[in-house]
């Protein structure tokens, strides 16, 4: 088999992207030999802040010494980073390889599995394969009948829960913590974010329900003690003017939510305070408030829904309160986009619409027509690459893109041409 092959044999199911349910699953990962049970795992749930919560608890995992496996959804640059060991994507033969044995499970099965099943199933081979000590796993919808609840974990982790495929894991906020809180096992530790009350009365009762101890991450800080473009430096609880490699102030949240598992997994395994400070002031994590050029300022943010939206204009307001900012968007039709211009519209000094490289994308057209609704001013270009161009040709303080993770490849890679 070839990695084309390979590629090609992933996505040729006839069932597209993830269908809730937890018996195609199962039965794969009997025929497997349960691959997903041979590592421990720290499975994360949520709607915001799940990547970046992985990726720095993987680090830190990695820094310490363990063989910690990362896998995440969906990717930004290439399929191979959704699943990592110690930071590296899997190479072209061990996917061929693992694609090899998830291809001799699946013929055996009549029920064949869906495009993220096999994604997630090929993580549990890989992370088998690599003897991962610790594999950080991450959601990719909901959290009951998501794929990757066939996991027995050390830890559940929830982070943010906001109002997000809401056709899917129900229309309020209790409906989607439900979901979400799925993934609590029995015994076993729970660590959420402190967040709105509907969303963490419904995981503590679950908790409770499971006899699962059950801890909120204290608040964090709401603000850096110093920042520069690339880095902020914070305090929580006894540790002491520590860097993060990540600007954002929601950071400051998610790093007390991986703080706070640290403390919950030191008294199971050992884990080196100088290991925590390291791995976070070297974390790195593609799309989440990032500064991906100084002059002219570019910074590309995955704030893809009304929740993420809210969270980057407070941090245009308080990293760059006085740049005039000229922002490249474009989003899925089902992502509340009327709430995510209202919400950036006054941050945002002119707007270049673009459609996303996927079947729900919102055309571009409808975008400028919502945008100009309400009062802002707006072009429309064929790509990114021409909204790139466009961009760059404004007298602007800085330019902003935002929405979809599928625009963020497309800048990706006009940057680095």
């Amino acid at each position: 088999m070839t990695y084309e092959q390979a590629i090609q044999y992933i996505y040729e199911t006839e069932w597209k992207g993830s269908i809730l349910g937890l018996s195609r699953m199962d039965a794969l990962m009997e025929k497997l030999g349960q691959p997903q049970l041979k590592t421990k795992v720290i499975h994360i749930a949520g709607t915001n802040g799940k990547g970046s919560t992985a990726k720095m608890l993987a680090d830190i995992l990695t820094a310490t010494g363990y063989k910690t496996g990362l896998y995440i959804s969906p990717s930004i640059r290439t399929f191979e980073e959704r699943m990592q060991v110690n930071a590296i994507p899997i190479s072209k033969e061990h996917f061929i390889e693992c694609v090899e044995i998830l291809k001799e499970a699946i013929e055996q099965m009549d029920d064949a599995p869906t495009e993220y099943e096999r994604i997630t199933a090929l993580a549990f081979i890989y992370f088998a394969k690599k003897e991962c000590d610790f594999a950080v796993i991450e959601t990719g919808l909901g959290g009951r009948l998501d794929a990757t609840n066939v996991v027995h974990p050390v830890l559940s982790i929830i982070t943010a829960i906001g109002m997000d495929h809401v056709a899917e894991l129900g229309d309020t906020l209790e409906k989607i913590a439900s979901e979400k809180a799925g993934i609590i096992k029995p015994n076993v530790p729970v660590v959420a974010i402190q967040q709105d009350s509907r969303a963490l009365g419904v995981l503590e009762e679950r908790a409770k329900e499971k006899h699962a101890p059950f801890y909120i991450a204290a608040p964090g800080p709401t603000h850096p003690e110093s920042f520069t473009d690339e880095k902020q430096v914070f305090s929580y609880g006894n540790r002491k003017h520590y860097e993060l490699g990540l600007l954002g102030l929601f950071q400051m949240l998610n790093v007390g939510l991986v703080l706070t598992a640290v403390d919950v997994l030191k008294v199971k395994c050992e884990i080196s305070e100088s290991a925590v400070k390291n791995a976070l002031k070297k974390t790195e994590w593609l799309g989440r408030f990032e500064v991906v050029h100084h002059d002219p300022l570019i910074i590309i943010d995955a704030a893809h829904n009304p929740q993420g939206a809210e969270s980057l204009k407070e941090n245009l307001q308080y990293y760059f309160p006085e740049k005039k900012m000229l922002g490249i968007f474009g989003v899925l039709a089902d992502k509340g986009y009327n709430r995510i211009v209202e919400t950036m519209l006054p941050h945002i000094d002119k707007w270049i619409a673009v459609t996303p490289n996927n079947p729900r994308a919102l055309p571009a057209k409808r975008a400028a027509e919502v945008i100009r609704e309400k009062g802002g001013v707006v072009t429309v270009t064929p790509s990114v690459q021409d909204a790139m161009k466009v961009a760059l040709s404004e007298k602007t303080d800085g330019i902003c893109i935002f929405g979809s993770l599928t625009i963020l490849n497309d800048v990706y890679s006009y940057l680095e041409n």
